[in-house]
């Protein structure tokens, strides 16, 4: 129709009426193109969009193609929307299964349908939740009495307790957001390779929506968990200064205000001690040192004129206080898993241990508080007597006051977690445990490595034995990686799945360590193999020669006779060809080439050549079969050759020196009985190309 409209304007004249015309045309067209856009659909029409299930909305999510991020249809909808959203979805998805036919409907779908609602119930109660957090008030008690403190202790010492169980709720969530996110991904690869009419790609798309829903929630429960531990944690910071401030203003009081603890002095437990033994003997350790610290109570408030009396037991108490205290979470865990074992058995004796266990775990718990209790006291004692005392030992209190809440407060830094590996949760503290195990077991490599030397070079006078050096680099590599694995299990890491660390160190080696590696393997090889070992004297290909002074995890390390270090890597040592010359034995015959003019005595010649050898100190004398001795080899063009062979015992490692040394012994010998040295000579004769010669005149000119 527009491009009709647009003919009929182009071609009309360009006059005001044509003008006018062509403009009511344009006006006419658009009206009508703009009735025909907005007018409803036909009958049939109607029922295609219904099938295809997009009359509802076209943002509702298709189970059969399912975006990564479809939870944005819910979550970008308005806070007051959010239940009719929820619903409007699950009356979609349940007219999408009841589409599917009966033989090829998936098992368990209504479950699943069930499960995504529970989900979505339970995701708009937790949003709720979260958006308004109730904090509960924090109770001022400002009565200042004992049993006002004692109570006020209890309430900040199960505030600390709930603090630890909110911290373990949000550990375990998110354990459980990281199960959901590996579910969540092996499903979304099940479902990419399946058709997308597959009716099972369906059930799938409903459980890829549960698994998101699950995550949404835990994240939803986490953040409450956080409102909830901020507020404990006030709720703690409070209660901790109202403590301290009615510790200042308590006075020692005949009347306690509170009953004295019934103990049994006359207890006795056998040896070995029973768990519940350990119990009991844990229950009246601290129904003791709170009775006895209670007594001192009282006697600081009769004594008018000692303000801190001497009380001998106190220190004793405290110490009993500090061991039962540490006593206490190792006893409670094994309580618990004794319980846990005994839970399954049915029999009666079975079930007297069961009342017994769980009988064990109540006196714990009253144990307990009888501790914590005593330790207020313990410190209401010490405020009490640093009270009466001079001004120096109340300055070191506060000193020691200020120093013990550093390190609390430091020692809960380093505890913070920063991430979690598998099942382990990694805080500062723990990365400093690993670097510290690590640092002492290089300390360790360090001193059993100088302990191997000293003891090698006092025992073998010439330097460090190479089996001595092989034990020392050996137990270097052990001690190294004892330290590392050690220091990773000290936080938690199982390292019992050795495919992981294999898996890595594969990757690893495939991104450049494959050089590394080769390097620290070859240095291996040669530690155990002994082909090149320390102190032996190598020629390589390069023409380099030189003793081999350390084999490290790289490379070797060798020192030519001009003192010059060479780095050679380890791979290179053992794949390619080298000479060692001292690898079995430390003797080797040398060649000694020379020449002597023509005419001269051959046997004066060995005479002299043997006289040279018996001169220099590296020849062997008193060796059988390794004698010195003259060998004539050639006839040259200007002397007969002889070879002086000498077999050497120290001057392996100096082929230059000892080269230099008998040459000018031969040299000497050789002029002490006049026997020549030649060099080479030429005498030329010229037959042809000159003129005949006249005796009576000169010759003529040569042309």
């Amino acid at each position: 129709m527009f491009a009709t409209v647009s003919y009929i304007y182009s071609a009309a004249p360009y006059t005001s009426k044509t003008r006018f015309s062509s403009w009511l045309l344009l006006l006419l067209g658009g009206l009508l193109g703009s009735l025909l856009v907005w007018a409803p659909p036909a009958h049939g029409q109607v029922e295609n969009l219904f099938d295809s299930g997009s009359q509802e909305s076209p943002d509702l999510p298709n189970p059969t193609e399912l975006e990564n991020d479809w939870q944005l249809y819910l979550t970008d909808t308005e806070s007051e929307q959010r239940p009719a959203a929820a619903q409007q979805l699950v009356a979609h998805l349940t007219a999408l299964a009841g589409a599917i036919p009966e033989d090829a409907r998936p098992p368990k779908l209504d479950s699943d349908l069930n499960s995504l609602q529970t989900a979505l119930d339970k995701w708009l109660t937790l949003q709720q939740q979260v958006q308004s957090p109730v904090e509960a008030p924090v109770a001022q008690d400002l009565d200042t009495t004992l049993a006002a403190y004692l109570q006020l202790g209890e309430k900040r010492d199960l505030t600390a307790q709930q603090i630890k169980i909110v911290e373990q709720s949000l550990e375990s969530l998110e354990r459980d957001q990281r199960d959901l996110s590996l579910t969540l991904d092996n499903l979304r690869r099940d479902y990419r390779a399946l058709e997308v009419t597959s009716p099972a790609r369906f059930k799938l798309g409903l459980q890829r929506m549960i698994g998101r829903l699950l995550i949404m929630n835990a994240e939803l429960n986490s953040e409450q968990k956080r409102f909830e531990l901020t507020r404990l944690l006030k709720q703690l910071s409070t209660r901790d200064a109202a403590l301290t401030e009615l510790a200042r203003q308590l006075e020692p009081q005949a009347d306690l205000g509170v009953e004295l603890p019934e103990c049994d002095p006359d207890i006795t437990i056998e040896q070995p001690l029973s768990l519940l033994d350990e119990v009991t003997q844990i229950e009246n350790t601290g129904c003791q040192v709170m009775y006895d610290l209670l007594n001192s109570w009282q006697l600081m408030a009769e004594a008018e004129l000692v303000p801190m009396p001497a009380i001998d037991n106190i220190e004793l108490r405290r110490i009993q206080l500090t061991d039962s205290m540490n006593r206490l979470p190792d006893l409670r865990e094994r309580l618990q898993t004794q319980l846990l074992a005994e839970a399954s058995n049915t029999n009666a004796e079975q079930g007297a241990s069961l009342e017994d266990l769980s009988s064990g775990l109540e006196q714990l718990a009253v144990a307990e508080q009888q501790l914590n209790q005593s330790n207020l006291m313990l410190q209401l004692i010490d405020l009490q007597q640093i009270r009466g005392s001079s001004t120096l030992v109340r300055f070191w209190y506060g000193v020691k006051t200020f120093m013990s809440d550093a390190w609390r407060n430091v020692n809960a830094a380093l505890r913070i977690r920063l991430f979690s590996i598998g099942d382990s949760i990694v805080t500062t503290l723990s990365i400093l445990r690993v670097i510290f195990i690590v640092w002492l077991g290089w300390w360790l490599s360090r001193l059993f490595r100088s302990t191997i030397g000293r003891f090698s070079r006092h025992r073998f006078a010439g330097g460090e034995s190479a089996a001595w050096y092989t034990l020392s680099r050996i137990g270097h590599y052990i001690i190294i990686i004892a330290a590392i694995f050690i220091g990773l299990s000290s936080i938690g890491l199982d390292l019992s799945n050795l495919a992981i660390i294999a898996g890595a160190l594969s990757v690893g080696v495939g991104f450049g360590l494959q050089s590394i590696v080769s390097n620290f393997v070859s240095g291996l090889i040669l530690l155990f193999e002994r082909s090149i070992k320390i102190g032996d004297y190598i020629d390589l290909e390069g023409g380099i020669t030189g003793q081999v002074r350390a084999i490290n995890t790289r490379f070797t390390r060798i020192n030519t006779n001009d003192n010059i270090d060479i780095l050679v890597p380890n791979s290179e040592l053992v794949s390619n060809r080298l000479i060692n010359w001292t690898m079995h034995e430390a003797m080797r015959r040398l060649h000694v080439p020379f020449g002597v003019a023509y005419g001269s005595d051959k046997e004066l010649v060995k005479k002299a050549a043997l006289e040279a050898a018996e001169k220099v100190p590296y020849t062997v004398m008193d060796y059988p079969n390794r004698n010195p001795d003259v060998w004539l080899v050639e006839f040259g063009d200007s002397s007969i050759n002889f070879e002086l062979l000498i077999w050497l015992r120290d001057g392996v490692k100096r082929p230059a020196r000892v080269q230099a040394a008998y040459l000018w012994e031969l040299e000497t010998a050789l002029a002490k009985y006049g026997i020549e040295i030649p060099f080479p000579q030429r005498d030329l004769h010229l037959r042809s190309g000159f003129p005949e010669r006249d005796s009576k005149g000169p010759p003529s000119k040569i042309e």
